[in-house]
């Protein structure tokens, strides 16, 4: 059995902060589409024009949706009423992260 070293942080996956933010909406500035590091500068020239000419068919909230049926765009559990809810066994964790998840939750 052979084992390969492992890969060097250059051969990997880069980091979310190598991502680079195009703008996509010159009006509303705040809208942004976040290219990958492997695309040649021409490539992300031609992304970023294929984004702004097929700005129309993007939807950024639930207001950029009108005329789509609810039951299209809405969630629903199917869930057999005649059945017992049941409830999740609690979990411990460690205290530090026991402070990591409350922080995050509140």
């Amino acid at each position: 059995m052979r084992i390969r070293p492992k890969a060097s942080p250059k051969e990997g996956r880069k980091a979310e902060k190598d991502f680079e933010l195009v703008p996509f909406d010159p009006v509303k500035s705040e809208r942004k589409v976040r290219t990958g590091w492997r695309l040649s500068p021409k490539e992300k020239v031609e992304f970023a024009t294929f984004l702004k000419n097929n700005k129309d068919v993007f939807a950024w909230s639930l207001s950029d949706m009108y005329g789509i049926d609810t039951r299209i765009i809405s969630h629903r559990l199917y869930v057999n009423p005649a059945n017992k809810p049941v409830t999740q066994k609690r979990r411990n964790f460690a205290l530090e992260r026991v402070a990591i998840i409350e922080t995050n939750s509140s």
